[in-house]
C-alpha cells in the first residue's frame, strides 16, 4: 500500500513538471532552476563589447548548451563554439594574445562576442546575416544577400536556416528573462 502511494505521488509530480515545462518552456525552466555561472560572465562581456546580451546567450545555448568543454566534430571549441583559426584571426585583429585556451569561458566569450560584433558591423546590424555568417561563414552569406538584408527564407542551407531561426527564438526567451530580472 505504501508503494502505491509513493508511486501515485511520483506520477503526480511528473505530471506537474510536464505542465510547467509546457507552460514556461524548457529553456526558460532550465534557467529558472539553475543559472550557469557562465551566464553572468556572458552578460558582462556582451555589454562590455557592445553586443546584445540576449543574442549572445541565445547563441551560446544553441552552440554549446552552456558547456565550456563542448567540442564539435568539426573542431569548434567552448561556449561559443569557436574554430581555433577563427579565434586566432579575431585575437590578431583586436590585438589580443594569441596564447589562449578556448575552453576557458572568459576567453571564449570575449573572442566569440568580438566575432559576433564584427559580423554585425560587417552586415550593417543585420542579425540574420551575422548569425548565418557565424554558422556558415561570410563567403556563403555574401553570395546569398541580394540587398542589405538577408531573410531566413533566403538562406539556402537548411541547417543554417534552422540555426538562425532557433537563435532568434531563443533570443526572445532570454530577452524576456533579462527584462524580468531572472538572469544577471
Amino acid at each position: 500500500m505504501a508503494r502505491a502511494g509513493i508511486l501515485r505521488g511520483l506520477v503526480w509530480m511528473a505530471i506537474i513538471i510536464a505542465v510547467v515545462v509546457v507552460v514556461i518552456g524548457p529553456t526558460e525552466l532550465r534557467y529558472r532552476l539553475l543559472t550557469p555561472a557562465e551566464t553572468a560572465l556572458a552578460v558582462d562581456i556582451a555589454v562590455e563589447i557592445g553586443v546584445d546580451a540576449a543574442l549572445v546567450l541565445a547563441l551560446i545555448e544553441a552552440e554549446s548548451s552552456f558547456d565550456p568543454e563542448a567540442l564539435s566534430s568539426a573542431g569548434a571549441v567552448g561556449l561559443m563554439q569557436l574554430m581555433p583559426g577563427t579565434a586566432e584571426e579575431i585575437a590578431r585583429k583586436h590585438d589580443l594574445s594569441a596564447d589562449f585556451d578556448l575552453r576557458d569561458p572568459e576567453t571564449n566569450l570575449r573572442l566569440g562576442c568580438l566575432l559576433l560584433r564584427d559580423l554585425l558591423a560587417r552586415y550593417g546590424g543585420d542579425t540574420v546575416s551575422a548569425l548565418a555568417a557565424y554558422n556558415a561563414g561570410p563567403r556563403d552569406v555574401n553570395g546569398w544577400r541580394s540587398d542589405d538584408r538577408l531573410t531566413i527564407e533566403e538562406i539556402p542551407y537548411p541547417t543554417t536556416r534552422a540555426y538562425v531561426d532557433e537563435i532568434l527564438e531563443l533570443k526572445q526567451t532570454f530577452s524576456g528573462m533579462l527584462l524580468e530580472g531572472e538572469l544577471p
